[in-house]
């Protein structure tokens, strides 16, 4: 009889493509560790914040202190922040979602996070790297990055650093904090923005991010993901 493994998942709020990445998660878990584990996803053990650290930090809380949890999953970049941040865990967790460990404060030696039971996935974003590909293909000085506010509230060290990295390049960098409903971005993009960089708008609904792109395209003005293909796959 297969000892039964109890798994968390912690969202960082409401988003249209949450079942299907949750979906892919669950899949690829029970797939590895079915034959070790009966493995469960209990319904009233994913939890979802409302996308403020208040919330996602509450729920992480909550789990770990859960003795009918065995497994966590921080399915989002606020969790996955904060649960490396947060030293020794009692139980295991996996948080995938990492843009860059030295940016955001987050422990790694040797190439593993240094913490017990904490296993993490970075994206390992080279924020520099990104620019010098997007000025090989378009020559621009003025760049606007348009970035979560949701995100920058959580980690402004990230976002101060990433904004650090770009003037290194560039004569004029200006940070737009981009709200859930995408309102203020479009204002914001004025006639002297050259270039647009865009991190993750987490929570930001599809039909807002392709309101966001198409304005750019109607504007002529180039744009680059941080995200990649699958934004690229939009319109970038």
């Amino acid at each position: 009889h297969l000892q039964k493994l109890n798994i968390s998942i912690v969202l960082d709020g409401p988003w249209e493509n949450t079942a299907d990445v949750s979906g892919i998660f669950k899949k690829e878990i029970s797939a590895l560790l079915e034959a070790e584990y009966e493995v469960a996803f209990p319904q009233d053990k994913q939890i979802r914040g409302d996308w403020s650290i208040a919330s996602v930090r509450r729920a992480i809380d909550e789990m770990l202190s859960d003795d009918e949890v065995d497994l966590i999953i921080a399915l989002g970049i606020l969790g996955s922040g904060e649960i490396c941040r947060l030293g020794p865990l009692k139980k295991p967790v996996i948080a995938p979602y990492v843009l860059n460990p030295k940016l955001q404060g987050i422990p790694i030696k040797d190439g593993t996070s240094n913490t017990p039971n904490l296993s993490y996935l970075t994206l390992e974003v080279d924020i520099r790297r990104h620019i010098e590909l997007f000025r090989e293909i378009f020559s621009f000085q003025k760049l606007v990055i348009l970035g979560s506010s949701v995100a920058y509230d959580a980690n402004p060290d990230f976002f101060h650093s990433m904004l650090d990295v770009a003037r290194e390049s560039v004569s004029q960098v200006d940070f737009v904090p981009v709200a859930m409903d995408g309102q203020n971005v479009v204002s914001a993009i004025t006639q002297t923005t050259e270039a647009v960089y865009i991190c993750p708008l987490m929570g930001l609904p599809d039909e807002e991010f392709r309101r966001i792109v198409r304005t750019l395209n109607q504007r002529k003005i180039p744009s680059f993901s941080m995200y990649g293909e699958s934004e690229v796959r939009k319109g970038i």
